[in-house]
């Protein structure tokens, strides 16, 4: 009982853990405000229960982490594209009725192509990559950023254009300075 506040007082406690493949999910309680005991096969059919709610709690984690892999690119751990829209959607409406500033930003590796043809494209992806670490050192936790091709799409919740451009020059500082 401590460490954990009730909605209602209770004298008797019944709980079950939730848990798949070894990984507790949470606990399920039944909880009594006289001293009753659950019988046998109430007590049976309560951890049925909490054994069905298992599977469909580890099928939506399970789901739910499918979603994540098709939306994200497997070079950069950047988002795609296609997510990278409905996050837009998403963010210009929440910047709309909260009336905060949202700023875009569009960045290209130029002649990445000619970079691919001379150096081969395990040496691309890894220029890329390279990029990709030091753009992600420069953004905070609530900006968006997604990849397609050689191109960054970057949205800056909450940041107006002369915030944006800080980071972009920050960015643009980083890969100049760095051994690429």
């Amino acid at each position: 009982k401590d460490g954990y506040r009730f909605e209602h007082e209770y004298k008797s406690l019944f709980v079950s853990p939730v848990s798949m493949h070894g990984r507790p999910l949470g606990i399920m309680y039944l909880d009594f405000t006289d001293d009753k005991v659950p019988s046998q096969e109430e007590q049976k059919a309560f951890i049925d229960i909490a054994n069905i709610c298992s599977i469909i709690i580890d099928h939506e984690i399970k789901a739910d982490e499918y979603m994540k892999t098709l939306n994200i690119d497997n070079l950069t751990g950047f988002y795609t594209y296609r997510y990278f829209h409905e996050e837009l959607h998403r963010e210009i409406r929440r910047a709309l009725k909260f009336k905060h500033p949202i700023t875009i930003m569009l960045a290209s590796i130029g002649h990445m192509s000619e970079y691919d043809s001379i150096y081969g494209y395990m040496a691309g992806n890894e220029a890329v990559r390279a990029i990709a670490g030091i753009i992600r050192t420069n953004l905070q936790d609530i900006d968006v950023i997604s990849r397609f091709a050689a191109r960054f799409a970057m949205i800056f919740p909450e940041t107006d254009s002369s915030g944006a451009r800080k980071t972009a020059e920050k960015i643009l500082r980083d890969l100049t300075s760095s051994d690429l």
